[in-house]
């Protein structure tokens, strides 16, 4: 139910909620993907040019304000500047902090001008682990993008279900 909340607690970047009520504090780490020497993916406009790591960043750290608004909430950061931040640690410090709930912050540059390939998504776990997570977790997502959609124009192009990149947490 805990994990519920905190996953419910962060649509409130997309959602209006006005109250969240968890006998515990609900913990939420906010990883800002890429950092440091990890430039990730970048798109050069009007001579200047913009790297997803310091967009992930910004939207890593307006979750972490509006989320850090609630009481029974603690929000931590895996990086709040322009650090080089390995997977490992970033996993680590999670469980560190024993977070219900991680979210990694990516943008994609693909280039094309084609609506459906600039759309919104979410890559979601096939979640073989643990089933129950995914479908919180899918459910969710189709609500944010719905909203998101709706208030942007841009195309929902749904839920990727992907496989984890590795076998010591699977699926």
């Amino acid at each position: 139910m805990k994990k519920f909340l905190a996953l419910l607690l962060s649509m409130s970047l997309f959602l209006p909620i006005t109250t969240v009520h968890a006998q515990t504090p609900v913990v939420v780490v906010i990883d800002p993907g890429h950092g440091g020497s990890e430039l990730g993916a970048y798109v050069n406009y009007n001579d200047e040019t913009y790297s997803e790591k310091d967009m992930n960043l910004k939207m890593a750290t307006a979750m972490y304000n509006k989320l850090s608004q609630y009481d029974g909430v603690k929000v931590y950061m895996t990086r709040t500047d322009d650090s080089t931040v390995s997977l490992s640690s970033r996993i680590a410090y999670a469980k560190k902090m024993k977070a219900n709930v991680l979210f990694s912050v990516h943008v994609n540059a693909k280039g094309s001008a084609s609506k459906e390939d600039n759309g919104l998504f979410a890559l979601i776990s096939n979640g073989h682990y643990r089933s129950h997570l995914r479908d919180v977790a899918k459910g969710i997502s189709d609500l944010a993008l719905q909203y998101e959609a709706q208030t942007s124009g841009m195309v929902n192009n749904g839920d990727l279900l992907r496989n984890s990149g590795t076998t010591t947490y699977p699926n």
